[in-house]
């Protein structure tokens, strides 16, 4: 009985081994198992989306004149003049050493501002230095006309050529000897010296100085001096070193922003929030290969040309307008596109980084915040078509269609 019994048991265990041989046999060739295994090749998809109408909006008033990173100085760039303002805080008429305070005789005093960009082509550029009147009131209150009736010849401190070979450095005016007296500063003024800067130039250009927000390059006021006291070793101290109290610039001409475009740069700067609706499907169950954004021009970028300019894009951590908050932490995750000042052409942008952070986990707003670098400093104010008007703005989405056992 039980060797009657034990023969079939060992023909179901043969049988087994050769249905696994025979599967094992088949996975070796995935073509044999289409429903088993996914084949050695993804499906590869294309779409394109435009902003949801009427959500791809423009915001003006982040960065006002003076508190990017450069002042613009112009004489007929684009149609428009452009004058720099300085208004240093007071300098003090004594000095303290070892807690006591010595009046002191100024030996020479040094302004200089620091050339960030220019165009290569222009050349005979002279930076003149005014002395604005009523010093202490001087500040965002002033405008265009304001500072053109103070720029005088009564006024001029001086005016200092821009070597055509320099293209960014220090422009510097030592005032010594009987030159002291062109910077002098009167007691009505309190020991406040503000500065008017216009560019002469024999035909039309500008150029970017350092701002207050420049660090180093900044605009600079520095007093040298002897101290009047007895003891000589110590007659010689540091110079005094003006720091900013306000500076900005103002123009001939301030042009509208127009709301139905889609409008980056310019000062107050402009940002754009580019929203769009991404189905759920492309969100959720597929990987995004390739994601380019493309922006297309209504004219010419306008600027200060061979300027470095560039588009700033990044996501946003959730979408509250104008106040977006935008994602800043990870430079990763800064897309910076280059612009080509005078160019017309479509400008494509890769932002795979940006849509990756729509998809889970992050699942971000499914936007974009758009800015100029440098914001509220560069001559370039960048108009793109938008869903009112123009060509809109384009999202190319390249991804990739998951495996069937990947999906529930």
């Amino acid at each position: 009985m039980t060797g009657h019994r034990a023969l079939p048991v060992v023909g179901v265990l043969a049988a087994f081994v050769l249905v696994l041989a025979g599967c094992q046999e088949k996975l070796a060739a995935p073509g044999e198992c289409p429903g088993i295994c996914p084949g050695d090749r993804s499906e590869i998809r294309d779409t394109t989306l435009l902003p949801v109408f009427g959500r791809d909006s423009t915001y003006t008033g982040y960065i006002a004149a003076g508190q990017g990173a450069s002042l613009r100085l112009s004489s007929g760039l684009g149609g428009v003049q452009e004058r720099g303002v300085v208004r240093f805080v007071p300098r003090p008429d004594s000095v303290t050493i070892n807690a006591k305070q010595y009046p002191y005789t100024i030996d020479s005093v040094a302004l200089s501002v620091a050339l960030q960009a220019r165009d290569p082509a222009a050349t005979n550029l002279q930076l003149v230095f005014y002395r604005l009147p009523s010093p202490r009131t001087v500040d965002s209150t002033r405008t265009f006309a304001d500072i053109e009736s103070a720029l005088l010849p009564a006024n001029v401190i001086d005016s200092v050529p821009i070597p055509d070979s320099l293209r960014a450095g220090t422009i510097r005016r030592v005032f010594a000897g009987a030159d002291l007296a062109r910077i002098a500063l009167p007691p009505a003024d309190s020991g406040v010296l503000a500065l008017g800067l216009r560019l002469s130039s024999s035909s039309p250009t500008g150029v970017r100085i350092g701002s207050g927000s420049a660090g180093s390059l900044a605009p600079s006021f520095v007093t040298y001096f002897t101290a009047q006291i007895a003891d000589t070793a110590l007659q010689r101290q540091p110079p005094l070193p003006r720091l900013i109290a306000y500076n900005g610039f103002v123009a001939s001409v301030s042009a509208p922003v127009d709301n139905s475009t889609i409008t980056v740069g310019g000062a107050p700067s402009s940002r754009a929030l580019i929203r769009f609706e991404i189905p759920a499907r492309l969100r959720d169950s597929t990987s995004i290969v390739r994601a380019t954004l493309e922006l297309t021009p209504v004219a010419p970028i306008g600027g200060l040309p061979a300027d470095s300019v560039a588009l700033d894009i990044r996501a946003v951590l959730a979408d509250l307008g104008a106040k977006s908050p935008r994602l800043a932490n990870i430079p990763s995750q800064i897309v910076i596109a280059p612009l080509l000042v005078g160019s017309s052409d479509t400008v494509r942008v890769d932002i795979t980084s940006l849509a990756d952070l729509w998809q889970p986990p992050n699942r971000l707003p499914t936007a974009l915040f758009i800015a100029l670098q440098p914001e509220g400093a560069s001559f370039t104010r960048a108009v793109f078509g938008s869903t009112r008007n123009g060509v809109a703005i384009r999202l190319r989405l390249t991804y990739a269609i998951p495996f069937p056992f990947e999906t529930p």
